[in-house]
């Protein structure tokens, strides 16, 4: 899991570094240039939601099987992780398809199970059991 985690982070970093540093420089006469890296750091973010959906596999497993989180979470936390990975192959196989939500239904399942976990974590917690 933690694999996952190193490789996805320095993407996403890089990514957003690029992008920030175009958008602070840009002047009309580079409009192109921003276009094209605005493009660029797009598809890294996908290349980063590889590692992204990866990372839900094991989280869903240690979710399903831990006892102190309901095995629901798991289990759609198990079906969110194939909305990354399908966003990421539609932008290499269709190009323009992955900002539709329609084209991809996994995509939703993936920000419930995510926010079903954030939520359920906040305002349950997981509290020791009392001897």
């Amino acid at each position: 899991m933690v694999s996952l985690l190193l490789l996805s982070t320095p993407i996403f970093l890089i990514a957003q570094t690029i992008q920030f540093t175009f958008l602070l420089y840009a002047v009309e006469s580079l409009a192109h240039q921003l276009e094209f890296i605005i493009a660029l750091t797009s598809k890294l973010m996908y290349v980063a939601a590889i590692f992204w959906g990866l990372w839900l596999i094991p989280l869903a497993a240690l979710v399903y099987y831990s006892g102190f989180i309901p095995r629901s979470i798991g289990i759609l936390l198990l079906l969110g992780s194939f909305g990354y990975i399908i966003r990421f192959i539609q932008s290499v196989v269709w190009p323009g398809t992955e900002a539709s939500l329609w084209s991809n239904p996994f995509l939703m399942i993936t920000h419930i199970a995510e926010l079903t976990l954030m939520t359920w974590l906040l305002l349950k917690g997981i509290k020791p059991k009392q001897t």
